[in-house]
């Protein structure tokens, strides 16, 4: 008899893990989103990205939130249906970014670099655009990134 309620015990503790600790610690484990490789060509030739796609409202809302690192070669591309005037933030993100502000022809327009981690500064390109890519804060400069650089993706229109 007391075999069995001290493994009852196990269980309801085992349990009460599962019900409290384990969606807190999930909601501390960024989801990583569906990759696809992104290019931008610039003066010095082409530069490639493994690129994670938020192209919903939660995907575009939590973005980089919550993740301690980024490789040179990762980026976020956020997709917007139509051009908008998007505002930016570094609110709960960790690392550095650079964010290249994309018109509908793939045209970097504009360059916020090494946006300040948490910050809540408003980062816009002062114009409407359908796209942000985010990029490890300082790749922009390493790696020749300027605006009027073009980025090839599906998501953009052929010249």
């Amino acid at each position: 008899m007391i075999r069995s309620y001290t493994l009852s015990g196990l269980l309801a503790v085992v349990m009460l893990a599962v019900a409290f600790v384990l969606p807190g610690v999930a909601a501390d484990v960024p989801q990583r989103l569906p990759v696809e490789p992104l290019v931008i060509e610039t003066s010095s030739g082409p530069v490639t990205f493994q690129t994670e796609i938020a192209d919903e409202d939660h995907e575009r809302g939590t973005g980089m939130m919550f993740r301690r690192t980024m490789a040179e070669t990762e980026a976020m591309l956020f997709i917007w249906p139509e051009p908008e005037p998007v505002a930016m933030w570094m609110r709960n993100t960790f690392v550095s970014l650079d964010m290249l502000f994309i018109d509908g022809t793939g045209t970097i327009v504009h360059i916020a670099r090494e946006a300040v981690p948490q910050s809540l500064d408003v980062i816009s390109a002062g114009r409407d655009v359908p796209a942000v890519l985010e990029i490890k804060g300082g790749a922009a400069q390493r790696l020749g990134i300027a605006v009027g650089d073009k980025v090839k993706h599906r998501a953009f229109a052929a010249p």
